[in-house]
């Protein structure tokens, strides 16, 4: 499994022109998954507007968005779960999670 991963502390994913280039290395390098992770909450513009950009975005890599709600979330989260599901199932649909 390959994953692209890009974390910001206290700012949001505004520089449209990085996340273009994170979604062209994923594709170059055949990657399984792009994970923004940031201490913003889910609520928050920043991570609303990561949200709807992506959202326009034509791509096979699986995007999972982790914001302040799941960081510090008293449970601790498998990723494995989802990933597992992600090399089980059709690349073809693209998964935007930010919860």
């Amino acid at each position: 499994m390959i994953g692209i991963v890009e974390v910001k502390a206290d700012r949001g994913f505004e520089d449209h022109g990085q996340i273009d280039r994170l979604l062209d290395i994923s594709e170059r390098i055949n990657a399984d998954l792009i994970l923004f992770s940031t201490i913003k909450s889910k609520y928050s513009e920043e991570v609303q507007e990561l949200v709807r950009y992506l959202e326009t975005k034509e791509t096979d890599t699986s995007i999972f968005i982790l914001p302040k709600e799941v960081l510090f979330e008293k449970e601790l989260i498998n990723l494995g779960d989802y990933t597992n599901n992600i090399l089980s199932s059709d690349k073809s649909q693209k998964k935007i999670s930010d919860n």
